[in-house]
């Protein structure tokens, strides 16, 4: 996973702070940042000021429910973008298809604005 045809480098942010496996991490390339944490997961409020230390100023979040949800409930999105799978489209509101209106009635529901 570290070995990638990029430039970019890998920075693994974590609460455990195991020398071994932080040793073994940073031989094989990357940057690891031991954090706070909040209930043992990375406090993402001192990720985000780290990410800002380095001047990350667009960052994509892909882990699933929990982490965006926590990311959201933090009040640390300012913008979103949403790929709907298949399976997410049986939730939005029943308008017999998917219109801009329908997405913009779920995400009412969800409390985000629509970018425009």
């Amino acid at each position: 996973m570290l070995r990638q045809q990029s430039n970019a480098g890998t920075l693994i942010a974590t609460v455990c702070n195991d020398a071994s496996k932080i040793a073994a991490l940073e031989s094989a390339g990357a940057e690891v940042l031991l954090l706070a944490d909040d209930r043992d997961r990375v406090a993402l409020s001192y990720l985000w000021t780290a990410l800002g230390e380095r001047q990350v100023q667009k960052l994509l979040l892909e882990g699933g429910a929990t982490l965006a949800g926590a990311a959201l409930d933090a009040g640390l999105i300012d913008q979103l973008m949403l790929f709907i799978a298949p399976k997410m489209l049986e939730r939005l509101p029943a308008t017999g298809s998917l219109t801009a209106a329908a997405v913009t009635e779920w995400l009412k529901l969800l409390n985000l604005k629509p970018c425009v």
